[in-house]
């Protein structure tokens, strides 16, 4: 059954860009006038895409619009065509999105679809009509996620990328978990005076100042380290 509407782009990818490209010329906001002389793309056309580009929070704003600090970003990337980045922002573009992430979900879970089976899945999943620019809009869509580093294309199939890059987010948001934990008990960043210890050597009072620039994963183990590094000091001195 297919979710709520989601109002799909209503031209190719190429065309889409035009129009995101356009708008980052304009920060402060443009009118479909301004647009249709930027982008050189029909003002009908330029406002049956504002939808979407509103919806995957690419352009904000009433009557004029202006792009979203990720909607610049992006656009500036297309502009200059640096791949890197235009896959990076897509990829920040799509995460924020629920829809998005539903079709790269779905892929997932189907180990792979041909591109014409996710189109079809992303026309429908949109509860949109059957008509000729949901199914555009649709291929738009495949065009995204294969320009994102989130999904592959491989033997005619397009595939999620390697699941690693799920588990390093997963990793990371433990890690920062962590992170605000440790920062909560002690009130400081990681790296902080833990402790000063002195002992006195040969009548001369050594004081130590002990630093421990800890990571998030070593916390759990950071208590009996440092109960066997100040265990040292104090067999040395005693010793000595």
């Amino acid at each position: 059954m297919a979710s709520d509407k989601f109002k799909l782009p209503r031209s190719s990818y190429e065309e889409l860009c035009k129009i995101i490209i356009a708008y980052k010329l304009h920060p402060t906001g443009a009118s479909l006038e301004d647009m249709e002389k930027s982008s050189g793309v029909s003002r009908t056309v330029v406002s049956a895409n504002n939808s979407f580009l509103a919806a995957v929070e690419i352009i904000e704003g009433g009557n004029k619009k202006k792009p979203t600090e990720i909607g610049s970003n992006l656009g500036n990337a297309l502009e200059h065509s640096v791949q890197n980045d235009i896959q990076r922002y897509w990829e920040e573009v799509i995460t924020k999105n629920e829809f998005l992430n539903k079709m790269v979900m779905a892929v997932r879970v189907r180990k792979g679809m041909s591109s014409e089976d996710l189109t079809a899945h992303i026309a429908y999943s949109a509860g949109e009509a059957k008509t000729k620019s949901v199914a555009t809009g649709a291929r738009a869509v495949v065009d995204i996620l294969r320009n994102s580093d989130l999904v592959l294309e491989r033997d005619d199939k397009i595939i999620a990328a390697k699941p690693e890059k799920v588990e390093s987010t997963i990793i990371n948001e433990t890690q920062t978990e962590k992170t605000q934990e440790y920062n909560k008990i002690i009130g400081k960043e990681p790296q902080v005076k833990l402790i000063k210890t002195k002992y006195r050597q040969h009548d001369v009072i050594v004081q130590l100042e002990i630093k421990i620039n800890a990571k998030p994963e070593e916390l759990d183990t950071l208590g009996v380290k440092v109960k066997k590094l100040l265990d040292e000091i104090s067999l040395e001195s005693n010793s000595d």
